[in-house]
């Protein structure tokens, strides 16, 4: 089972996909769930994988190195580089 957290914030698409069973390596979100990316924006290809390194892209000014995605939007949120236009939540 996994959740899907889909955040439809201009001028990106964030679509954040965890699950129980990653490797041991991957970043988890604060309720233990390894964690999964998919980036999209209209100047770049969608970026699959363990991409850090993009949503860290994403908020340059969001301070720390982001650890989870919560930490990422939270950031970004604060920031003001975002805005949560919408936040959708369902188990597969």
């Amino acid at each position: 089972m996994s959740n899907q957290r889909t955040i439809d914030a201009p001028p990106f698409l964030l679509v954040v996909t965890a699950h129980e069973d990653f490797e041991n390596d991957r970043p988890t979100t604060r309720t233990g769930y390894r964690v999964r990316y998919v980036i999209s924006r209209p100047d770049r290809k969608p970026v699959r994988g363990n991409q850090l390194e993009s949503v860290s892209d994403l908020f340059p000014t969001a301070g720390e190195y982001p650890k989870t995605v919560e930490d990422a939007l939270e950031r970004g949120v604060a920031a003001g580089q975002i805005e949560m236009s919408e936040l959708r939540a369902s188990l597969d």
